[in-house]
């Protein structure tokens, strides 16, 4: 099989490329910088081929699908730059993996693409990162039991500021849909209205920001949720950056090319290895008490690198037969709080996490 990655010189398309070289599987590397991949080629037997590409282009799109058989996109921004690429895939009986936490972009794959993937027997994965695998292998796992009414996620990071992505994230959210869903139905997010303020003893100015990420859309779809929400907890003087779609000059492209003059590089091993997220998941079952189940993941980076390369072992190995638009949880049917455990998510069943409107 013919693994490609895109964005294979960013920050985490670098950790998911030495993940591969663990297992001692080949690959080839695609992205906009030339130098960079070749740079990154440069002595490893593993990588068999570099290009540069670009995912606006529909020759180049072309290009990375026909000379692929499992393409994993870690190039984002991707509601801007990544549709064209998902739609050719749904086309093409080829295999796509992303780790984009955009809902807007992964709600669009699902309702215009599901049914020509699964006529052409694509398998469309969205997702595939630490946040919204965990989340959906949690929902997964309580789902066994007891059917889930509602689900509403919240996010919380050890380092005093959001980390560049996520601020490129909340700074185009004014050209973009953001989702939640209320009585089964979508609705759009009210970033000034849903906000929750927090409310801690060390005298810290903290508030609960609408972050709507892709477990939204697999609770809404894999369970049949009436509620889903994710949140992400952060100072409130970062909270500014989350505003409502509204008609702005110029378009998100334009502004996503000048934000990532902007961006600065990932962390350095020594913070990544200090970092930690705190995943709340907060569960209302049929005839269960609410509950709120604790995730404590480290080096985020890492455990995502880790999702994906454990997602492509999974569907080359075992062949789910999974077609069509599907949430990562799915490929590990069967087994979900094993999963969680061999990616080193410690689960706490028993949280005292308590929040209130």
């Amino acid at each position: 099989m013919r693994i490609s990655i895109v964005g294979a010189y960013g920050f985490t398309g670098k950790i998911i490329c030495e993940e591969f070289n663990k297992i001692k599987y080949s690959y080839s590397i695609y992205g906009r910088n030339i130098n960079a991949l070749n740079e990154l080629k440069k002595g490893n037997s593993n990588i068999k081929n570099s290009k540069s590409i670009n995912l606006r282009i529909i020759r180049d799109v072309n290009y990375l699908i026909e000379n692929s058989d499992v393409i994993i996109n870690c190039a984002g921004p991707f509601t801007e730059e990544s549709f064209l690429l998902v739609k050719n895939v749904a086309k093409s009986g080829k295999i796509y993996l992303d780790i984009s936490g955009e809902i807007g972009f992964i709600k669009n794959s699902r309702d215009y693409l599901q049914e020509i993937s699964v006529k052409n027997k694509s398998l469309i994965i969205h997702g595939c990162a630490f946040e919204s695998l965990v989340s959906d292998l949690i929902l997964q796992s309580l789902s066994e039991k007891n059917k889930i009414k509602s689900v509403k996620t919240f996010y919380k990071f050890n380092q005093k500021k959001v980390s560049p992505g996520t601020r490129i994230t909340m700074k185009l959210s004014k050209y973009r849909e953001s989702f939640k869903v209320k009585n089964n139905q979508w609705l759009n997010c009210d970033f000034k209205n849903d906000l929750i303020q927090i409310t801690n003893g060390n005298n810290s100015k903290e508030v609960a920001v609408p972050y709507p990420l892709p477990e939204v859309a697999f609770s809404k779809w894999n369970f049949e949720v009436n509620q889903a929400e994710s949140f992400i907890i952060i100072d409130e003087n970062d909270s500014k950056y989350m505003t409502n779609r509204k008609s702005v000059e110029g378009d998100a492209l334009e502004e996503l090319d000048k934000l990532r003059l902007k961006k600065f590089k990932g962390p350095e091993l020594k913070d990544r290895m200090s970092q930690k997220c705190e995943l709340f998941v907060n569960i209302n079952q049929e005839s269960i008490h609410p509950k709120t189940l604790e995730a404590e993941i480290k080096d985020t980076y890492l455990l995502t690198a880790k999702a994906i390369v454990l997602t492509v072992e999974k569907i080359l190995k075992k062949n789910p037969n999974l077609y069509g638009i599907v949430s990562p949880g799915q490929i590990f049917n069967g087994n979900p709080l094993k999963i969680i455990q061999k990616l080193g998510v410690k689960l706490n069943h028993q949280s005292k996490f308590r929040i209130k409107n």
